[in-house]
């Protein structure tokens, strides 16, 4: 056959680790000038950052331990598995938070410019509470 899928998926890998990387840059300057510090967008847009940051660290170390046993590994060892289950689950959890920005804060979102559905507030509210 002749091909090697195993390395396909790392170079998948690969490059989803490097359009993270950009989207953490894009969405850290976006977050910076457009939300106020003490808001309920900001202590948002954290969890989102800390949970879409945490989850592209654990990436980059199953990518690091992948190439490690790339030709040595006749299966993939559980340790792998178990990091990439923790990514899915950190992507899904973060993707929440940051789906609560655009969708219940209308966070950027052009339309809601002149009248945001979030303000200042000293009181927390997670995705799917009412505010």
């Amino acid at each position: 056959m002749g091909r090697r899928p195993v390395a396909d998926r790392n170079w998948i890998l690969a490059a989803g680790l490097a359009v993270s990387v950009l989207a953490a840059l894009t969405g850290l300057a976006d977050a910076r000038s457009s939300s106020e510090a003490g808001t309920q967008a900001r202590r948002t847009i954290n969890t989102h950052a800390t949970f879409m940051v945490t989850a592209t660290l654990v990436a980059l170390a199953d990518l690091v331990w992948r190439l490690a046993v790339h030709d040595t590994a006749l299966v993939t060892p559980v340790g792998i598995v178990v990091l990439s289950v923790i990514v899915a689950g950190l992507v899904t959890v973060g993707a929440t938070f940051g789906g609560s920005l655009v969708f219940e804060y209308g966070f950027n979102v052009e339309t809601a410019g002149d009248h945001p559905v979030w303000h200042r507030s000293e009181t927390d509210v997670l995705p799917g509470q009412d505010h």
